[in-house]
């Protein structure tokens, strides 16, 4: 495959911008304008630095960064993902967005095999409308995060839809608990995977049928890539074949990539994610998980669009805040939260919508923290 004709693919795509030397770039075209200056004006310092294609990542919260990547990077990642679910033309309906990490391999996977990629719009799935898989063709993939899952699940016929793909893969976040039992009990093809803008998505995968019969983490290894666990610090770090080759802007990256996510490496080889490394906070002088209690929150309270972040707090160290897109229903929120050891119980509620994204489930945290000292509310327990 031609350097010309990945880019004129690339080219093609939503959010897609031309650079100089023949590169191009994936942006979010729902990039607020000073936003897509931001961006535009990062991409003008790659310089001489290696790669032809930047992927977006970060924007949600922090400054906008592009990953570079190549034609072998990109095209390691395809055949890693051929060669363990064992398909040679990769068939995809497209429910996330080009410029989504996510959204932009699952295309090129279908695009580099001779497969089909169908577009489909996620508010018509959202509301119980979606087409027949074409009949005959192969086996067909989709790319949900765990909020687009938890709105599925709960549509009559979903599930008869949702078991005719050959996998769900479904990364981007943790399953909670609750829809994780309800995935496994209506026999859903979920795949969870792992991976990120800087390994072209998925490092490791599950397989159909792992997921309904045991608890397989985020899957083994795909052929191209090598995780392994930082014994100081116990993050992942990450060989591949298709790890980026550093920031638009920044230097070479060298040796392994080393994630800012948790996690461990079972007896069975399958990499099980346990949290982030800065996820843990201290408030009134004990630990408290983020990650783990977000997913304790959203099973309880039946809010897949929940986020919980902490601020400075001069009494506490750290102060628990719940961010929702939307008040969530009182009495039940009363319910849950005395439920809770007082020093899980978050102690503030923000309102906000405009962190949630409804498109790709991508919460951005570091608008929530700039948001809260001013805007979330005490929450007062009855």
């Amino acid at each position: 495959m031609e350097i010309r004709s990945l880019a004129s693919f690339v080219e093609s795509l939503p959010g897609a911008h031309g650079l100089p030397g023949g590169r191009r770039a994936l942006v979010d075209p729902g990039l607020p304008p000073a936003r897509l200056t931001e961006a535009l004006k990062t991409l003008e310092g790659w310089g001489e630095a290696r790669g032809q294609f930047a992927l977006q990542t970060g924007g949600t919260g922090g400054p906008v960064k592009f990953a570079r990547h190549d034609e072998a990077t990109l095209l390691a990642a395809v055949g890693g993902f051929r060669s363990h679910f064992g398909i040679e033309k990769v068939n995809t309906i497209e429910l996330l967005p080009a410029h989504h990490v996510s959204g932009f391999m699952s295309r090129l996977r279908a695009w580099a095999t001779g497969g089909r990629s169908i577009q489909q719009e996620w508010r018509a799935w959202s509301a119980g409308a979606w087409d027949a898989l074409p009949a005959g063709q192969g086996d067909w993939f989709c790319s949900l995060v765990p909020t687009q899952l938890a709105r599925l699940v709960g549509l009559p016929g979903a599930a008869t839809h949702l078991r005719r793909f050959h996998a769900i893969l479904l990364g981007g976040g943790p399953l909670w608990p609750a829809l994780e039992r309800r995935a496994r009990e209506l026999a859903l093809p979920v795949c969870p995977c792992y991976g990120m803008t800087e390994t072209a998505a998925m490092v490791t995968s599950a397989l159909p049928g792992e997921f309904t019969t045991e608890d397989c983490g985020v899957g083994h290894s795909l052929p191209h890539a090598s995780p392994s666990i930082e014994p100081v610090t116990g993050r992942v770090q990450i060989r591949s074949g298709s790890l980026f080759l550093g920031y638009v802007g920044g230097p070479e990256r060298d040796g392994p990539f080393l994630t800012d996510d948790l996690g461990e490496i079972r007896g069975d080889g399958r990499l099980h994610i346990l949290g982030r490394a800065d996820d843990v906070v201290i408030t009134g002088g004990r630990k408290v998980s983020l990650g783990w209690l977000e997913g304790v929150l959203r099973g309880a309270l039946a809010l897949p669009a929940l986020a919980v972040v902490a601020i400075p707090d001069p009494k506490w160290g750290e102060t628990i805040v719940l961010c929702v897109p939307e008040p969530p229903p009182e009495g039940r929120l009363q319910e849950v939260l005395v439920g809770l050891e007082a020093h899980l119980r978050p102690k503030l509620l923000l309102v906000s919508a405009g962190a949630f994204s409804s498109e790709t489930g991508k919460i951005s945290r570091g608008a929530l923290r700039d948001r809260a000292p001013a805007q979330a509310q005490p929450i007062t327990l009855r």
